[in-house]
């Protein structure tokens, strides 16, 4: 009799859990099945996983990295009234340079390791010393300050600075083929650093200063800064990639870096 009973009340429970689990089915809206969810999760997965182009920061927007672009590669603070002003100028081949004059060897750590970091950017044809009798083409001078405004100040309207370059480059297809940095080597030491990577950054193509982000390495005030900013950078890598043509102008420029930016 024990054992009937015990078999009715076993059926009665699983009629009851049966009948609980098709009425909370029921009320289970049609959005949030397995086969939604699983929809929704791979669409939010796919989301997340875009990958973007090695160039894109999402600190800046294109129409920010090109209008910094057109302020330090396509103008320059003395040469706006010269012919090919506002294309794109760079080197394409080898750069083989010298460092001349009285400098010490601190100075001389401080160029070749920037160098170093330079010749790892993709596109950029790489900077080695020019030996065994190579010609350079591309030459730093320590000198007084007197002698610096003597052989280059003309190239700054003989304005006092620590720090002057010249670069030179082929009218019609608008390479740079050779360039002079001049370094008054009596600067502080405070400033030496800024001054050194500057000049050289000036000589590659971003010729010009700006106004506009205090911790750029051609920020056009006084500034002690030893690195270049994440900007600068973005900048330089930008400019020697692929994309960026020697001669292109401002409607070009703004194109390509709105094409490989993102």
């Amino acid at each position: 009799m024990k054992g009937l009973l015990a078999l009715f009340l076993a059926i009665f429970i699983l009629a009851n859990m049966t009948s609980c689990a098709e009425s909370e089915a029921a009320q289970i809206p049609e959005s949030f099945s397995k086969s939604s969810f699983i929809r929704e999760t791979e669409t939010e997965n796919e989301y997340f996983s875009i990958e973007h182009s090695v160039f894109y920061n999402p600190d800046y927007t294109a129409d920010e990295v090109f209008a910094y672009f057109k302020e330090v590669v396509l103008s320059s603070e003395y040469t706006e009234n010269v012919e090919n002003s506002g294309l794109v100028q760079k080197w394409i081949l080898p750069i083989y340079y010298s460092i001349e004059g009285d400098y010490s060897e601190v100075d001389k750590k401080i160029v070749t390791d920037f160098i170093n970091e330079l010749n790892q950017i993709d596109g950029f044809p790489r900077m080695y010393p020019a030996e065994n009798g190579r010609r350079p083409n591309f030459v730093m001078n320590f000198m007084s300050s007197s002698e610096l405004m003597q052989k280059m100040g003309s190239a700054v309207n003989f304005e006092r600075s620590d720090g002057i370059s010249q670069f030179w480059f082929l009218l019609r297809v608008n390479v740079i083929c050779g360039a002079k940095i001049g370094y008054d080597k009596s600067m502080s030491n405070a400033v030496r650093p800024a001054v050194l990577l500057e000049e050289i950054v000036n000589a590659i193509g971003i010729s010009n200063d700006t106004e506009t982000r205090k911790d750029s390495i051609v920020y056009s005030e006084y500034t002690e800064t030893d690195h270049l900013s994440e900007m600068d950078w973005l900048i330089l890598r930008i400019l020697y990639s692929d994309q960026i043509k020697c001669g292109m102008n401002e409607d070009e420029c703004y194109e390509a870096i709105k094409r490989i930016y993102y």
